[in-house]
């Protein structure tokens, strides 16, 4: 073989390394390109699942960090509470459920919507078995103790001490406030008694105006004074019969 042949030969060589070279440079750079971020970078399909548990996730903890399981005294507690929370759910079911009920003061008109869901929630516990049982369970007086939880803040039993005055809501001291708040709650209407008791907040859906909360205002000088409601009724969902609750004409008529 000639000299010029063998450097041609060795340069030829030369220029097929470097090809080979610099495509797995570019094919290392693109890979790494791409899984830094790059615009046309696959996501891993199994990375959903996770996401997904993680929002699935985010309700459990929700009520996780809301609500703690009951010690031996709570639970006692509670049981001796059962009378009261009979009582109440009876008052709920006969005086609002299926009903809306009409608040009216001498500026503003409000229609509150209640269900047997909102029941559990005003009562500051959690029932295993759903919120509708609950209520169902306390009207039968069959409710599962063991299958409560009771709220971490320590509201629970400060809304069951005030639950037996929460028949004021129909009677001539309630009051209608407008929108406020309340620590962390933010509510856009309230029904609360005369006197320093306890208020219902209420929260306007835009569909309707539904229970938000029950609290206990003992020791909230603060909170909205409201106006003299001065007619309470209801109108039953399907029969759309009335029934007058209060009125102040009445009301002074007895005095």
């Amino acid at each position: 073989m000639s000299g010029r042949l063998m450097v041609n030969l060795i340069l030829n060589l030369n220029i097929r390394v470097k090809r080979v070279a610099g495509t797995k440079k570019s094919e290392i750079k693109l890979e790494h390109k791409g899984q830094a971020g790059g615009r046309h970078q696959n996501k891993p399909t199994r990375e959903r699942p996770k996401l997904l548990g993680r929002f699935f996730g985010g309700k459990n903890m929700k009520k996780e960090e809301q609500f703690r399981t009951i010690n031996t005294l709570e639970y006692n507690r509670i049981v001796h509470s059962i009378p009261l929370l009979n009582k109440i759910a009876k008052y709920f079911k006969d005086n609002f459920f299926g009903k809306k009920v009409v608040y009216c003061t001498r500026n503003q008109k409000v229609s509150v919507y209640f269900s047997e869901s909102n029941f559990m929630h005003l009562c500051g516990l959690y029932y295993s078995r759903g919120a509708k049982n609950f209520f169902l369970d306390c009207l039968d007086k069959k409710l599962d103790v063991s299958s409560l939880l009771v709220k971490k803040d320590g509201t629970t039993f400060q809304k069951l001490a005030i639950l037996n005055s929460v028949t004021e809501l129909t009677s001539p001291h309630v009051r209608l406030t407008g929108s406020g708040r309340y620590l962390y709650l933010e509510f856009d209407y309230a029904l609360r008694t005369k006197k320093q008791i306890l208020a219902l907040t209420l929260k306007d859906t835009s569909k309707k105006i539904v229970p938000q909360s029950l609290l206990d205002l003992k020791k909230k000088r603060d909170f909205p004074k409201g106006e003299a409601v001065i007619k309470i009724y209801a109108v039953d969902f399907y029969t759309r019969k009335e029934w007058i609750y209060y009125t102040e004409e009445n009301h002074l008529k007895e005095k």
